[in-house]
């Protein structure tokens, strides 16, 4: 994402005159994965949405460190610039509305996940069976869909898919929940599993469970 999308023009553009931009190093962090060094002249590799969701989170809080949207994992120029300004008009409206904060995030991600698909006992329900049963319902989609030929793109598309439940069910279960009461247990965006993230000199990325 650094050489990528936080490289592209309009995202950046978009970072300096909105956000305040703070990099944390989660290295040797047990709650994150695991990336494979390599050259600075390595091509980037081709990731698709979500991948190494353990290596790499946008976090935007409010000034006084509360989150009220999260983005894991890997997230190309036009996706990041997505997530900009869907954080950036949610925190306009949370401004307006500060008494009725957590609600407002609660109800803004529940349609956005609507939205994309998804059905309220999905989005709701609050242990880990709704996520296997959007898994399953992606995966029922893309058996129907076989005409592309292609499941390695329908693999990552359901990947992807499920990172954006996740992230979403996450705004909607813990809206503006303190950054210092998250650190306590960041797997609760990011799952029990690690993740391997790599980009090498072939253009080659990966992204699964290595441990745990």
């Amino acid at each position: 994402m650094r050489t990528v999308s936080f490289s592209s023009p309009a995202v950046r553009t978009m970072l300096q005159n909105d956000f305040v931009c703070q990099l944390i190093n989660t290295k040797g962090d047990p709650t994150s994965g695991a990336s494979v060094g390599h050259a600075p002249s390595d091509a980037a590799g081709l990731c698709t949405r979500g991948i190494g969701k353990q290596n790499v989170q946008c976090l935007f809080l409010t000034p006084s460190g509360e989150i009220f949207h999260a983005a894991s994992g890997y997230r190309g120029p036009e996706d990041l610039r997505s997530e900009l300004e869907f954080a950036l008009t949610l925190y306009r409206a949370v401004r307006k509305q500060p008494a009725n904060a957590s609600q407002l995030v609660r109800d803004v991600h529940i349609q956005r996940l609507r939205n994309q698909g998804f059905s309220d006992d999905v989005i709701t329900r609050s242990d880990s069976s709704g996520m296997l049963m959007a898994m399953r319902t992606a995966r029922d989609f893309a058996e129907l869909n076989r005409s592309t030929g292609n499941p390695v793109s329908q693999a990552f598309a359901i990947k992807g898919r499920n990172s954006e439940l996740s992230d979403g069910r996450f705004s909607v279960h813990y809206p503006m929940i303190p950054m210092q009461k998250f650190l306590e247990d960041p797997r609760i965006l990011v799952g029990h599993e690690s993740s391997a993230f790599q980009s090498v000199g072939n253009g080659g990325a990966s992204g699964g469970p290595i441990g745990r």
